[in-house]
């Protein structure tokens, strides 16, 4: 467990350095946000599975709510992967199909 919080702190940390370097650099997107949403919301998750409480209600313990937390994240990243590909072939034409996908990420 020690390892896998050493490799997650790392990977968090490279995307942040990547993200205000990125912002830094006038490369000023709104997808920018979104690897840092996915950071925060993973951290607050990891949170609750370190810090175990007791269930509230009888239902909701700090596992479950690990679980709930990590819902909104592969969407955060897989809409930032797809902004930043448009981002990046901006001058070139885009397929048809892959507006379609992006409007449903």
């Amino acid at each position: 467990m020690k390892f896998c919080l050493l490799l997650s702190i790392a990977t968090s940390v490279l995307y942040l350095a990547w993200t205000l370097q990125q912002y830094i650099s006038g490369y000023r997107r709104p997808s920018l946000l979104l690897p840092m949403s996915a950071i925060c919301i993973g951290w607050i998750g990891a949170c609750f599975e370190l810090f175990d409480f007791p269930p509230l209600f009888w239902v909701f313990d700090a596992h479950s709510i690990f679980h709930l937390c990590t819902i909104p994240v592969p969407w955060l990243w897989a809409r930032f992967v797809c902004d930043e590909y448009f981002y990046e072939i901006s001058s070139v034409r885009r397929p048809s199909g892959f507006s379609k996908i992006h409007k449903i990420i």
